[in-house]
Parts: structure tokens; sequence; C-alpha cells
């Protein structure tokens, strides 16, 4: 107890002191242009079966969307003659 007595207000020696590292660098890069450069003009080919697959997918639903769609609300499947399973035995396990 009689260490705690002393002097709170130590000052670090300059091994313990840290030092900051400057926050900003100038950095500049130097970048050659080339002012002349031949720009390539490109075709564009469509296909036309994807064409015609694309507008059928996303193009017609949206344009088509306010028609009404018939449901076959009213559809029962056909009841099957015999149990296929239990007449040939096969189960899946």
């Amino acid at each position: 107890m009689s260490d705690m007595d002393g002097d709170c207000k130590k000052e670090p020696s300059s091994e313990e002191q840290v030092k900051p590292k400057p926050c900003c660098e100038n950095q500049h890069e130097v970048l050659q242009l080339d002012e002349n450069a031949n720009l390539q003009a490109f075709s564009v080919d469509v296909n036309p079966v994807f064409f015609v697959a694309f507008i059928h997918t996303y193009v017609q639903p949206i344009l088509f969307a306010d028609q009404a769609f018939v449901h076959n609300t009213y559809y029962s499947p056909p009841i099957p003659d015999k149990d296929i399973q239990v007449l040939f035995q096969t189960f899946l396990i």
C-alpha cells in the first residue's frame, strides 16, 4: 500500500509512447490516354427464335394480363379402375 501513495501522474517514457502515423499522404498517378482511339462499332444480330421466346415469356403476359384466365375448377380426375401398386405389390420404402 505504500507504493500507492506515490505520484499518479507519471509521464510515459519514449518507448511507451505511441507515435501517430501521418493520416494523409499525397499520392498521384499520371495516366497516358490515347486520344485517337479507334472505337469499333458492333452490330447486334438477334436470333429470331430467342426474340419470339422472349416476347412470349416476358412481354405478352404484361400486355394481356387484364384478360380473364379460364380455370378448370370443376374438373375431377377419373377414378382409377385398379390400384396398380397393390396389384403388382410394388411399394416405395
